[in-house]
């Protein structure tokens, strides 16, 4: 069997179980999987199926709404039971051939450091997933938990992956509105005014260099969350 060291093995509350995971063993027990990765391309990781790995642990995952994943910088993506179900993703642990686990992010622009675990998805096998973000593809997934709740805090992780890059309170660009700032604009904003303004952000101001921004609708929502939930 796939070997698994875990501490705080299913925590169990009324609305979730949990598992945090140290690392994984048994490389005997790994399968290869090769993976259209939208970060770097072809990657052939080691691991294990999710479904299975939830089977075996957490047995009880299809009755709940969402699998939670967090990193370990704190990012949290909740995917649903349903797109797991249909999509079957890997829970990949290590690259065939290579001692570090990590690959060059083309997005980013450098090393990503992606242990102790990285969900992938097949997106040659499923067609309909093969041009979304990358919102579903978390790493360094330190802990995985079953929960019927939606994310009601918003996505730092997010948000850092998606709007830090040009909007921060630690040396801004200029011409640039700081975090502070961008927090204070959508403060004023609802869900639905915050959506039409990514997608052409002349609306609010007609001479805005900003680019439009293509987020999923949960990623809008969260980001959307972060910045209006948090001082």
């Amino acid at each position: 069997m796939f070997r698994l060291i875990i501490f705080a093995i299913l925590l169990f509350s009324s609305t979730s179980y949990s598992l945090e995971i140290e690392s994984f063993l048994g490389k005997e027990d790994k399968v290869v999987v090769k993976i259209n990765d939208p970060h770097t391309g072809y990657i052939d990781f080691e691991g294990i199926y999710l479904i299975k790995f939830l089977s075996s642990n957490l047995p009880t995952w299809r009755t709940f709404k969402y699998v939670s994943l967090t990193a370990s910088d704190g990012y949290t993506v909740n995917a649903p039971v349903e797109r797991i179900i249909k999509f079957n993703p890997f829970l990949a642990t290590g690259i065939k051939g290579k001692k570090e686990f990590s690959f060059y992010d083309i997005f980013q622009n450098k090393i990503q450091g992606l242990g102790p675990s990285y969900l992938v998805w097949d997106r040659d096998k499923h067609k309909e997933i093969r041009n979304e973000s990358t919102f579903y593809w978390p790493y360094r997934v330190i802990k995985i938990e079953l929960t019927n709740e939606d994310n009601l805090t918003g996505d730092v992780g997010l948000f850092n992956l998606k709007c830090a890059s040009c909007h921060r309170d630690d040396k801004p660009l200029a011409a640039v509105p700081t975090v502070k700032q961008v927090r204070k604009a959508v403060k004023s904003m609802n869900n639905r005014e915050f959506e039409r303004y990514l997608k052409n952000p002349k609306t609010r101001k007609f001479n805005s260099k900003m680019p439009r921004i293509d987020l999923s609708k949960q990623e809008q929502e969260q980001i959307y969350l972060y910045l209006s939930k948090t001082k």
